[in-house]
């Protein structure tokens, strides 16, 4: 049996393309976010995502873990503020400024003296980098790190680091006189002060920060930058999802050339993860979702008489909906048949006076080695061409209303021979990382 691709592989080759498509500001980050979740956070907003995958980065955690020795004593500067007492000398006496006070406000009171007092100023550029960068690690850490219950959280930010960073944060008595980080605006002279300084934990903090601030611009041109969201891209337990989006990334290519379509800027609100265009054709890309297709058959739909077995299965189907009603309160469908595809590739033709649907390719996506999961993946995609409609209440089926519909199993490392099937094709990923083409 061949091996599967090493989640290291497809780490790299997906985050490869992840970088393309956010660089172009072609892809939608709301659905992204969605996929690339942590441990079910249910984050969608992406630029918090980011932050997420900017806090498990090496470089952030190596900065964490050393944090405690370097900062007992931060950089200070003493500065003097004038002040006026009655008898009591704090500081040194300005005795010019106590002269003309004596002489313009009380004359004669000898008692009155303005003195330069000193103290320390913690608001120094540097600190204020330091601070602003911590503020952003330490939200981070108790507000999504914390929540994650899987072993690699652990081995990145154990409960250790998290008390280091929590207790650093919240009583340092240095860090405490900066002030608050969501008041601090950063501008370039307080990162030059930074990135100037003979410290390293403030050359630190202004590489980490500068960082920050690239990776939430989608400057990843910057292969530091560009590292800091692919090392973290996957966790063992998102293998799968990280194949899905390879292939989806992969067939994106493939379709932009075969329609010589542009990549387009995408709005957050839709449910489309891409979308291509040319003057007389639009093509939306799905990931996991239906679009506007549908894709069910109810059992209320079939006409009696009733085969036997069909008859049994509509009681099994009654029984299921009372039975998780009365358990958990919950409403189920009444579905003969209930799914959503890993792929959909939607072509309409714009070149007419309403959008018209002139091909449709669907996709499955199966991670695997296995020849039984294999004929699954094959199955499900049949069954999608079978029952694929263009909405819920649409009368007739897509495969008998359309000249071009295509399905296309994506497999990692199967042996297999294509089918005679002209609808459906296989592909594996040594084939994506070529530049194959879509079946006729």
């Amino acid at each position: 049996m061949t091996s599967k691709t090493p989640p290291e592989e497809l780490v790299s080759e997906t985050a490869s393309e992840f970088v393309t498509f956010l660089s172009r500001g072609a892809i939608n980050e709301r659905q992204l976010s969605e996929k690339l979740d942590f441990a079910d956070l249910e984050i969608d907003d992406f630029r918090r995502l980011k932050r997420v995958h900017f806090v498990l980065s090496e470089p952030v955690v190596k900065f964490i873990q050393q944090l405690p020795q370097r900062i007992r004593q931060i950089n200070k500067e003493t500065q003097r503020s004038q002040t006026i007492s009655r008898g009591e000398i704090e500081g040194r006496i300005d005795w010019g400024a106590t002269t003309k006070l004596r002489n313009t406000q009380s004359y004669g009171n000898k008692t009155l003296f303005v003195c330069n007092t000193p103290y320390s100023e913690y608001d120094i550029p540097e600190n204020l980098v330091l601070k602003k960068l911590l503020g952003i690690i330490y939200e981070t850490v108790t507000e999504d790190i914390k929540r994650i219950d899987y072993d690699w959280r652990m081995d990145r930010w154990d409960e250790d680091l998290v008390r280091d960073m929590e207790r650093i944060f919240e009583r340092n008595i240095h860090l405490s006189r900066i002030k608050d980080h969501d008041e601090i605006r950063i501008n370039p002279r307080t990162l030059n002060a930074a990135r100037t300084s003979r410290d390293r934990l403030y050359t630190q903090a202004y590489d980490l920060f500068n960082k920050y601030q690239q990776l939430q611009a989608d400057e990843f041109d910057d292969e530091e930058v560009s590292s800091l969201l692919s090392e973290t891209l996957v966790e063992p337990n998102d293998v799968p999802t990280l194949f899905e989006l390879f292939g989806v990334f992969k067939l994106i290519g493939v379709v932009r050339r075969a329609f010589d379509v542009g990549l387009q800027p995408i709005q957050d609100t839709s449910e489309a993860i891409a979308r291509m265009e040319s003057e007389t054709t639009r093509v939306e890309v799905y990931h996991d979702t239906s679009g506007d297709l549908a894709f069910s058959e109810s059992i209320d739909d079939v006409e009696p008489p009733m085969p036997e077995y069909l008859r049994r299965y509509r009681e099994m189907l009654d029984e299921h909906v009372q039975a998780a009603k009365e358990s958990i309160d919950r409403d189920v469908g009444r579905n003969l048949f209930d799914g959503r595809p890993d792929l959909l590739i939607e072509v309409y033709d714009t070149s007419g006076d309403a959008d018209s649907l002139t091909e449709l390719l669907i996709g499955e996506m199966k991670y695997t080695n296995s020849e039984q999961t294999f004929t699954d993946g094959l199955k499900e995609l049949l069954e999608y061409l079978k029952y694929a409609r263009e909405g819920a209440n649409a009368q007739g089926y897509l495969q008998d209303q359309m000249d071009t519909l295509r399905g296309v199993l994506v497999v990692d490392s199967v042996d297999f021979d294509q089918p005679s099937n002209e609808e459906i094709s296989v592909i594996d990923t040594e084939m994506l990382r070529g530049e194959p083409e879509l079946p006729e």
